[in-house]
């Protein structure tokens, strides 16, 4: 390999640290920032347990795997989150219409209620982060991010299609 070819492969390890780098960073601090606002509000709600509101109440009731998968998570790791927020009367566990066996998950009033509450919160952190972009900058970050995250969700590492969950 060239010196010139090696400066190239070189240059794209680079680049892709650095975009896995900016994700990870840009992850981390609307987190950081959303639960400082959170926490100023006293709402003792973590991060998790905004997004798994959210999920609730965006799709409706549902089953807790299910919950996982739309979430990523594992459905166990999710459990003591759902105790939490059925402890604080966030969420209701209702049986199944069809399969008794199974609870589904339900946001309440309450929770409804609360996610009015974080929803300018989440607002504030992403007027602050996009403050300095156009309408034409944000429409094409947002078409982008998505196309991303549809190729992550798409495949396997292997390039092979993901399994439906």
């Amino acid at each position: 390999m060239s010196e010139p070819e090696r400066d190239n492969v070189a240059s794209g390890a680079l680049l892709n640290a650095s975009l896995n780098f900016v994700f990870a960073d840009i992850s981390r601090l609307f987190r950081q920032k959303i639960e400082r606002l959170i926490g100023d509000k006293n709402l003792q709600l973590s991060q998790g347990e905004i997004r798994t509101l959210a999920a609730i109440t965006a799709t409706g009731p549902q089953r807790q795997c299910d919950l996982a998968a739309t979430l990523g998570v594992e459905p166990m790791t999710i459990s003591a989150a759902l105790d939490r927020l059925e402890r604080r009367g966030l969420i209701a566990r209702r049986p199944h219409p069809v399969d008794r066996r199974v609870k589904v998950i339900a946001e309440t009033d309450a929770a409804r209620d609360l996610l009015k509450e974080v929803a300018p919160l989440t607002q504030m952190v992403i007027d602050q982060a996009t403050r300095d972009l156009c309408e034409c900058e944000l429409q094409r970050t947002e078409v982008i991010l998505k196309k991303i995250r549809a190729n992550l969700e798409s495949t396997d590492l292997s390039g092979r299609e993901a399994p439906i969950l």
